[in-house]
């Protein structure tokens, strides 16, 4: 089962506030417990981070990022290996004293547990998904403040 999602999501910051706290990579911990593995070093293309995120169910999901392009100030690109594979992309919009963002992602579950969770209940895999984006742009938007 392959999960596709399209989130968009407003920031009430501009454009170069969004950018330097998605370059913040040092505070991604703080700002979100549930990652509770992360070694990533900076955003830029070539880099990879090994991340270990626990799911909203009781189990966690390790994963690999490789960010295969990065414009700053506007988009990234990257895929993702792991207990879940497939490609993400951030696109930023700038607004006036505000900036869009949306997150497109194909993501498909390779681990027994996740895997098994969306072969036998789609709905609630597609849901914690949207879950854990949801918090994080909540979270990332609360630490722009």
């Amino acid at each position: 089962m392959r999960v596709r999602s399209e989130r968009d999501y407003r920031f009430a910051a501009d454009a170069e506030a969004v950018w330097a706290a998605m370059n913040a990579v040092d505070r991604f911990p703080a700002w979100w417990p549930w990652l509770t593995a992360f070694d990533g070093v900076r955003l830029a293309e070539g880099e990879r981070w090994r991340c270990r995120l626990r799911a909203p169910l009781p189990y966690s999901i390790d994963f690999t990022v490789v960010f295969t392009a990065v414009v700053p100030g506007q988009r990234v690109e990257a895929r993702i290996d792991g207990d879940v594979r497939g490609a993400a992309q951030l696109t930023l919009w700038p607004g006036r004293g505000s900036c869009a963002v949306r997150l497109a992602s194909q993501l498909e579950p390779v681990a027994a547990m996740p895997r098994t969770i969306g072969a036998l209940v789609p709905v609630l895999a597609r849901s914690g998904h949207r879950q854990v984006l949801d918090r994080g742009a909540a979270a990332f938007g609360h630490h722009l403040r």
